[in-house]
């Protein structure tokens, strides 16, 4: 795709590429449907490209990773029609309010630590998912992280809101170099590391045609 149409720029203006690595990987597509149905809990997924569940990919890609695009001004994805000569983009939002709502998403994704393993919650944890109970993350910092000790908070884990994410730092830290420093109990929490976050549109429709 060397000139990509303005129509199509437009409906990717406000936009964000995510792409993440999951430790430990998911055993089950059930457990990987767990994490996808709690992404789609943040905002419209436009596209989603992940590892494939077997140990010889997870081996070959150095782990499993994730590549979502969100398109957070749209309540739906509207890939289908965009793509279509016949169909027009219909958004009501002002751009001042598409920023404030990208922006959101933007700091909701940078924030990410964790989320429970599905496996967990239903073989050892079931009030989580009637939403009766909520989990602590619970964690060691490595020798190299100890600097963030006292430094950083944490938000619970709940069937509304499976995610683990930074919900107080002060100073700012690093949130790159706290996710790597984080030791956790790979049977109950997934960690999200190595995050990458993008909102150019032209790179991230041209990022579509690219592997993971």
């Amino acid at each position: 795709m060397n000139k990509i149409p303005p129509k199509i720029l437009k409906y990717f203006k406000y936009a964000v590429e995510f792409k993440c690595k999951i430790t430990p990987p998911p055993k089950t597509s059930t457990e990987l449907n767990f994490i996808i149905q709690n992404f789609e809990k943040l905002s419209a997924i436009d596209y989603l490209t992940n590892t494939s569940l077997n140990d010889v990919s997870i081996i070959e890609n150095q782990g499993f990773w994730m590549k979502i695009v969100f398109n957070p001004v749209f309540n739906r994805s509207k890939v289908a029609p965009v793509f279509s000569d016949d169909d027009k983009i219909n958004d009501d939002k002002s751009e001042l309010k598409s920023k404030h709502i990208q922006a959101k998403l933007i700091e909701n994704l940078d924030n990410l630590i964790a989320i429970p393993r599905y496996l967990y919650l239903k073989n050892d944890n079931s009030g989580f998912l009637s939403n009766r109970t909520h989990l602590k993350f619970n964690y060691d910092l490595s020798t190299k992280g100890s600097m963030y000790h006292n430094k950083f908070e944490l938000s619970n884990a709940s069937n509304n809101s499976a995610f683990i994410y930074v919900t107080k730092c002060d100073p700012p830290i690093d949130k790159y170099k706290l996710r790597a420093s984080i030791r956790h109990n790979f049977s109950h929490f997934h960690k999200i590391d190595n995050i990458e976050i993008k909102t150019n549109p032209y790179l991230i429709v041209k990022n579509l045609q690219e592997p993971l």
